[in-house]
This record gives C-alpha cells, sequence and structure tokens, in this order.
C-alpha cells in the first residue's frame, strides 16, 4: 500500500511538472516573439525617422518648410530608394510596401499650408493675425464698388459724347480737366502712375514650367491632416507668410522706412544676409513682384504689376469718386469749371451741363487716383477714405495735366501736376493693399503660385536645378513585414508626417 501511494504522487508530480515547464517555455516563446515585434518595431521606427531626418535643407532653411526631396537630388523619383535607405538606416529583415504617399503638391498643396500654418502660428502668434484678418474685411467689395466707378465713367463719357454730337457743339481744349482722360485712356497705366524715381523690373517666367500649370506627380492613399486650414483666421495665416517670405514691388523701401512690422520679406530665411534683406533685388530670382505674380498669375512682373495697379485703381476710383460726391466745396468747384467750359463751348441744355459736371468728378477721381498709386509705388502711405487734408490735386492743378500733351513728361515730373503722391501716415501702405487682394484670392491657386515661387528661387538662387515640389514627400504610410522564425512573421504598419 505503502509503495502504491507514493506512485501515485510521483505520476500527478510529473503531469504537474509537465504542464509547469511547457508553461514556462511558452511563456518564454511568446516573450521572444513579443520582444522580436518590438525590436523590429524600433528598428522601423528609428529608420523611418532617419530617412525623413534627410529633410530638404535649402527648403527648411529658406521657407520653414519641411520635406523628403523623393529624387536624392538625382532628378529622377523612385520609391525603392525610400525602401533602400529604410534598410541603410538598419530596417533589416523585413519587407517593406509604401501604401500611402503624401506629396507637398498634393490636394493644392495643402501639406505645404498645414507646414506655413505651424511655423506661423510659432514665429507670429495668433493675436497679431486676428489683427490680420480684420484689415481684410470688405476688400472684395471695395473692388465691387471700384469695377462700378468704372463702368460709370464709361456711361458717363457715352453720354456725354452723344449729348454733345445731338446739340451740334464741342467743348474747348483750354482750361478743360476732361482732357486728362484722353491721355489716360491712350497711355498705359504704369506710364503715367510711376514717378521717375520708380524702375519697372523686365524680369520673365515661362509659365508652362511652374507647378500651378504642369502635370504634376501624385501621391495616393489618405492620410492625416488639419481640418481648419479655411477658415479667415488660418487663411490670414498663409497670406501673412506669402508677404514674409516673397519679394513685392515696394520691399526695399518698406525695409529701409522701417514699416516691415510682422510682414517683412525674406525675415525668415535662415540663410539671408543683411545685405540681402536692404537690397531683395541682389537675390537671384526670375522674378522680383513675386506677391505679385501669386495675386495675378501672369509671365512678367511688368504685367502682374500692371494688373495689381490696375485693381488699385479701382478701389482708388471708387472711393474717390464717393468723397468727391460729397465734398461741397470741391462740387462748387466742379460746377463752376462746367458752367465756364459751356459757356466757352455755348451749351445751353441742362442735362448735357450735369453730364460735363459728372465727367468733371469722374476724371478728377481719376486722376487723383493715378497720384494714389504713384504714392504707394514710392513707398509712401494713401488715406483710404479721404478728408479735405488727404485730398492732394486741386481741380486747377487738374487742369494743367490735362492740358500736357506729353504723358512722358507727365511721368517724368516731380511737382503735384504731374501726380507726385505725398505720405499720408494714418493711411494704408502699398503691402497693405497686396494683403487685401491676397485675402480676396481664392486659396487653392494662391498656395500652388507659392509654391511656384519656393520651386523656382530654390531653382534660381540655389541651383538646385532638380528640385521640383513634387517630387517632395511630407507624409508617407508603409506596411512592414517582419520574419521572426519559420514562418512566424510580424506584419504592422509605420506612419510619419512632418506635422
Amino acid at each position: 500500500m505503502i509503495s502504491y501511494k507514493k506512485g501515485e504522487i510521483t505520476a500527478f508530480l510529473s503531469i504537474v511538472f509537465v504542464l509547469l515547464v511547457s508553461f514556462i517555455f511558452a511563456m518564454l516563446e511568446s516573450a521572444v516573439i513579443q520582444t522580436s515585434k518590438n525590436e523590429y518595431r524600433l528598428l522601423a521606427d528609428l529608420a523611418i525617422y532617419s530617412v525623413f531626418g534627410e529633410y530638404q535643407k535649402d527648403l527648411f532653411d529658406d521657407y520653414r518648410i519641411f520635406a523628403l526631396e523623393g529624387t536624392y537630388e538625382k532628378g529622377s523619383f523612385a520609391e525603392e530608394e525610400i525602401i533602400h535607405r529604410m534598410r541603410y538606416f538598419g530596417a533589416m529583415g523585413m519587407e517593406h510596401e509604401i501604401t500611402d504617399m503624401q506629396l507637398l503638391t498634393d490636394n493644392y498643396g495643402k501639406a505645404f499650408r498645414e507646414q506655413v500654418h505651424s511655423h506661423m502660428m510659432t514665429a507670429v502668434g495668433g493675436d497679431i493675425m486676428s489683427t490680420l484678418t480684420g484689415m481684410s474685411s470688405d476688400w472684395s467689395q471695395q473692388l465691387i464698388v471700384g469695377e462700378a466707378a468704372e463702368q460709370a465713367q464709361g456711361e458717363i463719357f457715352s453720354d456725354l459724347v452723344d449729348a454733345l454730337d445731338e446739340n451740334e457743339t464741342s467743348l474747348p481744349d483750354a482750361d478743360n480737366p476732361l482732357g486728362f482722360m484722353d491721355r489716360f485712356l491712350k497711355a498705359p497705366l504704369l506710364t503715367i502712375a510711376t514717378s521717375k524715381e520708380f524702375t519697372i523690373s523686365n524680369q520673365r517666367i515661362n509659365l508652362e514650367e511652374q507647378v500651378s500649370k504642369r502635370t504634376l506627380r501624385q501621391g495616393r492613399g489618405s492620410l492625416p491632416g488639419q481640418d481648419n486650414l479655411d477658415d479667415i483666421q488660418n487663411k490670414a495665416i498663409f497670406k501673412a507668410y506669402i508677404l514674409r517670405n516673397f519679394s513685392y514691388a515696394t520691399a526695399k523701401k518698406d525695409y529701409e522706412s522701417g514699416d516691415m512690422e510682422d510682414l517683412s520679406p525674406q525675415e525668415m530665411g535662415g540663410d539671408v544676409s543683411e545685405d540681402e534683406k536692404q537690397n531683395p533685388e541682389t537675390r537671384k530670382r526670375n522674378l522680383s513682384y513675386e506677391v505679385e505674380y501669386i495675386l495675378e498669375g501672369k509671365n512678367s512682373d511688368e504685367q502682374n504689376l500692371q494688373a495689381v495697379a490696375t485693381k488699385i485703381l479701382l478701389i482708388r476710383v471708387g472711393m474717390n469718386y464717393g468723397y468727391l460726391l460729397k465734398d461741397s466745396p470741391k462740387r462748387a468747384a466742379v460746377k463752376a469749371a462746367s458752367a465756364a467750359i459751356s459757356a466757352v463751348g455755348g451749351v445751353t441744355a441742362p442735362a448735357l451741363l450735369i453730364a460735363i459736371e459728372h465727367a468733371i468728378l469722374i476724371t478728377w477721381a481719376f486722376a487723383e487716383s493715378v497720384m494714389d498709386i504713384r504714392a504707394l509705388l514710392d513707398g509712401n502711405k494713401v488715406a483710404f477714405v479721404k478728408s479735405s487734408n488727404t485730398w492732394k490735386l486741386s481741380l486747377q492743378s487738374l487742369i494743367k495735366w490735362a492740358e500736357k500733351g506729353d504723358v512722358g513728361a507727365i511721368a517724368g515730373e516731380s511737382d503735384e501736376e504731374a501726380g507726385k503722391g505725398k505720405d499720408d501716415p494714418g493711411g494704408l501702405s502699398y503691402r497693405e493693399y497686396l494683403f487685401g487682394f491676397l485675402m480676396a484670392q481664392n486659396i487653392n491657386q494662391q498656395t500652388m503660385r507659392s509654391i511656384d515661387r519656393v520651386e523656382q528661387n530654390l531653382i534660381f538662387e540655389k541651383g538646385k536645378n532638380f528640385f521640383r515640389a513634387d517630387n517632395c514627400i511630407s507624409k508617407i504610410r508603409l506596411q512592414n513585414i517582419a520574419t521572426i522564425r519559420g514562418d512566424i512573421t510580424y506584419d504592422f504598419p509605420l506612419y510619419f508626417g512632418y506635422n
């Protein structure tokens, strides 16, 4: 009996021991597998961070944008190069497949805008952005008002011509301010709206080579991103970034006057010298008026500046014409001038007298607006809503200006009669007009044209002839398969995004 009982206990303990050992080995096996998984994931994480640590340095230094240049400066994009770099940085014993990829130009440059937003909130702060947002509230409406004033000008002069023909009469040339409009309509705006000190850039680009015009490489898949980029404050952030980083017609004058405040162009470029800040034109960019290009998208500095100046003219005409209609002394002067012109021309019809009066008013508004543009392009400020103190051009000066036959001579003069603008410290600068136009522009178009300039500047300024924005990777997701032992594999995703 005793030996039988001992045998029964030994068998039970043996079974328990076998189960215990099996459990221990199973736990060890699980621990080994889990440790291997962690090691593979750690190796993959370290590798992907190392790969994307090779971001394009000049792109970051000049524009604070992180992106992996996918050709590795060879000019030929190949996803396999990223896999090769993963293995080079230690992600061995694994297979990698890129399942999702976001390029800098995808979805109208959304990744570009995301990074701009992150950078600007750090560099400038939300309070200033709120202030800038408030500046832009009525720019679209002002353009509409200006276009209406331009249309009114056409109708007023058309009606006047018809009425003169109907009455078989004509107006005298002497002491007639309406001659200004003849000269204005026959000459390019920049010819009469720039002073002799202002030199118009002659730089040009090939539009077909630009990011916004050519067929682009596309990423794939769906990757996380910011969803609030289209609200008014975040749009203002992006437009402030444009003014900080791209040149425009009065950038040098704004810098010299100390009037840059928080929106100084080229200020953010890490390797921009002090001399280049003071003399933006010394930088080897293929456009001098980059903000104007972003607004207008034309192939030359002159055409882009002409288009922006025309927009300013429309706003100023609308504002100035509205002011003249309310200014009793100036209305009285116009009424007297129209009466004098009518008397010399033998005009007696009341309707024709009214037509002449309004024609003089709109002509005076246009001439004042030309002076405003000159003042702005000379780096001065112009009162947005005029008063008797900020109105520049007298009616007598307008008459003298209208009598000058040589538009070139008018542009070369420096006195009030030639439209030399004065500075109104409480007014708006050219830069602030640019900001207003940026706020009124489509954000997608604006983003792509901004990327145009980034790409072109890296090519022309930095000699990066290989650089193409649609080869730049901002986010990526990979599927990774690691063989742990035998037929045991570990399949795991890996995501990296600069944001």
